[in-house]
């Protein structure tokens, strides 16, 4: 019987997000590798005056897409934070495909 609409699924996708998300934690803490390149130019991206004069900032854009979605999620909140959101979300899509694999 399949039982995906079920709230009983529930438990292992969540545990699995858990997972990844304290994996993710502990190997790799805030920031992480290239984060503050993409955080940075998705704020930039948003907000040209921030740091105007940087030159890495200043170049042309490659991941237009993942600047207009997150950096709006700068205007909110910290760097970091949206680092975490990031992250989490990130890993819940991950953590549902892979329990919906089976």
């Amino acid at each position: 019987m399949n039982d995906r609409g079920n709230w009983r699924s529930w438990p292992v996708p969540t545990a699995v997000w858990a997972t990844f998300l304290l994996y993710g934690a502990v190997a790799a803490p805030v920031p992480g590798v290239n984060e503050p390149h993409y955080l940075c130019k998705s704020k930039h991206f948003w907000q040209p005056a921030w740091c105007a004069d940087d030159f890495f900032l200043a170049s042309p854009n490659a991941h237009t897409v993942f600047y207009a979605t997150v950096g709006g999620l700068t205007h909110l909140v910290p760097l970091d934070a949206a680092a975490w959101i990031g992250r989490s979300l990130a890993t819940i899509v991950l953590a549902f495909g892979w329990t919906r694999c089976l």
